[in-house]
């Protein structure tokens, strides 16, 4: 039979399959005639018996022809000058030989050069030949390990990759036929190339040149490349001749960083023709447009046939430039940064703090002094606002709208600190909040959304003149906790993401009673706000981190408002109480920023707005209850609707 077990091998037990083929097992130097097939080092030729069968019993010299085995242990095999090597195959099946020295002879049609044992474990075993190739036939690469070819090969059928992995680095002579699961790699010179397994240039990154057509098969062509600017280094593959067929692209990123590209990476060099659709990128996502794309810090790249410069040069090339026929000039920016640009907003939308009406209700009687004709010095107040906000910022580097829907839920338990002769008082506050924000962005960079919730605790002092004046100081701190997702990416991009955020507010105005129950109250409020979170390094190794987010945000408005009390019953005193207000806001400074792997995204919402708002309370026993609730609705003034929110309060007080 040709199937025969062979233990002469150290330490192992080998099934060796001979079928049609004369076996010989390289024993080293000069044969060490020990019953067992050592290997090693030492010099080729067809005189010395460094050669053995199976068991290790016979040794011998060369047989021109016969299969050579080397086994053993690694070394270096020197084929002596002048020695007529031939082979009809070779199988390296332990890693570490090297072979040099002088040509060696394809005998067959169709020989056989394997490297492995057969198994996946043997896909760590390398061979390298550094000696020259010659003869008539093809060479077939076979098993799972890898051959180097560094010597000349000037056999003439071809080369067959079949399995593994075949490392050119010189210059191979016929047609190369890489099949279905087979690796080709290098930075040498192939011949004519079909391509239906993975073509890889370089060794790490290197150039590898394929001098005649290419044939993309089905197969894949990987490349390694530094993503940056155009001169980044990469991978390239070199065809002279033409391209047909195709040929998936795979990008792996060697530490770029990310860069604004002119003509792009030339990452494939044609010499002939190439139709649009020969090579096509396996990206990370896909496109507003449709188009496969990677990820580096904060921009993407697409695979584009032909450079802007030389419109018809039919080379590929890595860009994160938008193409000419997109409709807007500029760079390409990566999915995540449409959210991380926004990310601080929304968090700031969870920061804010409401009006003195807002948060209390009203508190005032027709004549100024508060309602209710009491004089309790306690109150708890529980009230819970919820609204939507849609942004199309005035200013945003990836063009990104975005609409946050937010609900709040604060209580807290206001004190009488002091208590003048003539009505006045001065109230001071505690009260805690917990709120959530939803919001989604879009741009034609990505979508995402950031789902946050926040939780903090505030402080008030209020000051409420008998003549119907008030001065109003809010103080809060806010942490919040995110989670970032890209719906472009299909991924989450943050868990958890910490952060914190202050606010300070200040309110003033003046009513003055018209007569009828009747007051207008012209009121300005003035909100410092400030917000942070953590940095983090994204799925795709990009580090996003808060250069800074804070807000100056005025309001100048005017309520008008109508009270009426009459008594029950029981002799206790109710009051309503309704209202109507206009209100200007501004923005005084200059939005958010977001480093993404170094790069700054910003973005600033429309600075003047403009609003309406109704609301009222109702207070019964004699102002020991009350129930209040408030509606507004505003819009920017410039690109007015494209800026909107609406929301609303209601709320409930106990006062003793």
């Amino acid at each position: 039979s040709d199937l025969y077990l062979v233990t002469s091998v150290p330490n192992q037990v080998n099934l060796s399959n001979a079928t049609g083929v004369t076996l010989n097992y390289w024993d080293g130097q000069t044969g060490h005639l020990n019953g067992a097939i050592e290997g090693g080092a030492g010099v080729w030729n067809t005189s010395s018996t460094n050669w053995t069968d199976n068991g290790a019993v016979i040794h011998g010299a060369w047989n021109p022809g016969d299969f050579a085995v080397f086994h053993g242990v690694g070394g270096n095999v020197t084929v002596e000058a002048g020695a007529s090597v031939m082979v009809g195959g070779m199988q390296f099946a332990v890693d570490g030989y090297a072979i040099d020295g002088a040509a060696i002879e394809l005998a067959n049609a169709e020989t056989v050069i394997r490297v492995g044992d057969g198994t996946l474990a043997g896909a760590g075993t390398t061979a390298i030949i550094n000696a020259e190739l010659t003869g008539t036939g093809a060479m077939v690469k076979t098993d799972y390990g890898t051959l180097v070819l560094s010597g000349g090969a000037n056999y003439t059928g071809g080369t067959f990759v079949r399995d593994g992995t075949l490392r050119v680095n010189s210059q191979l002579g016929g047609n190369m036929d890489v099949l279905a699961g087979a690796r080709l790699e290098g930075h040498g010179t192939v011949g004519h190339t079909s391509n239906a397994g993975v073509i890889a240039p370089g060794g790490s990154i290197g150039t590898l040149t394929i001098a005649g057509d290419y044939e993309g098969a089905g197969g894949a062509l990987h490349l390694e490349t530094v993503l940056d600017g155009d001169a980044s280094p990469t991978d390239r593959l070199v065809i002279t001749g033409d391209v047909s067929g195709t040929t998936q692209v795979v990008v792996t990123n060697r530490g770029g960083a990310g860069a604004q590209t002119v003509n792009g990476i030339k990452v494939i060099e044609i010499g002939g023709a190439s139709p649009a659709n020969a090579f096509a990128l396996a990206g990370d996502f896909v496109t507003a447009d449709g188009q496969q794309a990677v990820v580096a810090g904060a921009y993407a790249y697409t695979l584009q046939h032909n450079s802007p410069s030389l419109p018809a040069d039919g080379n590929w090339y890595l860009t994160s430039a938008l193409s000419a026929t997109e409709p807007a000039a500029g760079q390409r920016y990566q999915p995540g940064a449409v959210v991380y640009e926004q990310y601080p907003q929304v968090l700031a939308a969870l920061n804010t703090v409401p009006t003195l009406q807002q948060r209390v209700g009203n508190r005032y009687g027709s004549q100024g002094a508060e309602a209710g004709g009491q004089s309790e010095r306690r109150a708890v107040w529980a009230r819970i606002e919820g609204g939507h906000t849609a942004f199309d910022a005035s200013r945003s580097t990836t063009a990104t709208r975005r609409d946050v829907d937010v609900w709040k839920l604060q209580t807290g338990i206001d004190f009488t600190l002091h208590e003048g002769k003539n009505g006045a008082s001065l109230v001071g506050g505690i009260n805690g909040l917990y709120g959530t924000a939803n919001a989604g962005m879009r741009s034609a960079f990505g979508r995402g959304k950031v789902d946050a919730t926040g939780a903090g605790l505030g402080a008030t002092l209020t000051w409420y003149g008998a003549d119907g004046f008030y001065v109003d100081g809010q103080a809060q701190s806010i942490w919040f906790d995110s989670d970032i997702s890209s719906r472009t990416l299909g991924r989450k991009l943050s868990s958890d993401n910490s952060g914190h955020g202050y606010a300070l507010s200040v309110e003033t105005g003046k009513r003055f009673g018209l007569g009828n129950g009747y007051a207008v109250t012209p009121q300005m409020q003035l909100v410092y706000s400030r917000v942070h979170f953590d940095s983090f390094n994204d799925p795709l190794d990009a580090q996003v981190s808060l250069r800074d987010a804070d807000s100056l945000r005025g309001r100048f408005g005017l309520a008008v408002d109508h009270e009426a009390a009459w008594g029950g019953t029981n002799g206790k005193q109710s009051r309503s109480h309704v209202f109507g207000s206009v209100n200007l806001y501004n923005e005084f400074l200059q939005g958010s920023t977001v480093s993404v792997a170094g790069v700054d995204v910003a973005s600033r919402d429309e600075r003047l707005w403009a609003g309406i708002g109704v609301g009222g309370t109702y207070e019964w026993n004699n102002g020991a209850y009350a129930l209040y609730a408030t509606a507004d609705l505003a819009s920017s003034t410039r690109n007015f609707g494209d800026n909107y929110s609406f929301g609303g309060t209601v709320g409930m007080r106990v006062r003793w």
